[in-house]
């Protein structure tokens, strides 16, 4: 079980702190010694203890592991500063009057990188493909952090 991993990418939502003390909670109860009280700040990577079969635990709360979101907070932090769309998708996200907006405060990340996404060159292209059409620019420091936790993670593969 040693060279077992489980990768764990959770929304904060809108409470880090909360989010985080409910892993906390199921980590210690399995067993996992010196968790932190807070998630790292570039993520997390915890050793199974010696004495439990137990793999290798590698956490990382969107968008950044340090404010409350979700993924589509992460993926905003993408967009090409120079983008000519963010602006007025922004302006549009807004501009919905109150009380007709359909989604959830929660959700409006995903409204606003939906509704940029739609007006690219392949509109309402699927997040997943956004990065390889070029449209999201990977080439930001969160990507670094984010990448660099998953490389601590399979460190001992690489």
């Amino acid at each position: 079980m040693a060279d077992r991993k489980i990768l764990l990418v959770v929304d904060a939502d809108t409470d880090l702190a909360a989010r985080w003390q409910s892993l906390w909670d199921r980590l210690i109860d399995a067993g996992y010694q010196g968790v932190r009280e807070n998630p790292g700040p570039k993520g997390t990577v915890l050793e199974p203890p010696a004495d439990k079969l137990l793999p290798r635990v590698g956490i990382w709360i969107m968008p950044d592991n340090r404010t409350a979101g979700i993924l589509e907070d992460f993926l905003l932090l993408l967009v090409p500063p120079d983008s000519r769309f963010y602006t007025h998708a922004q302006a549009s996200v807004e501009s919905i009057p109150e009380g007709e907006q359909c989604f959830k405060v929660l959700d409006k990340p995903k409204a606003l990188i939906h509704t940029w996404l739609v007006w690219q060159e392949e509109p309402g292209r699927p997040l997943v493909t956004a990065i390889t059409a070029n449209f999201l620019d990977p080439n930001v420091t969160q990507v670094d952090f984010f990448v660099a936790w998953l490389q601590r993670l399979y460190a001992r593969e690489m």
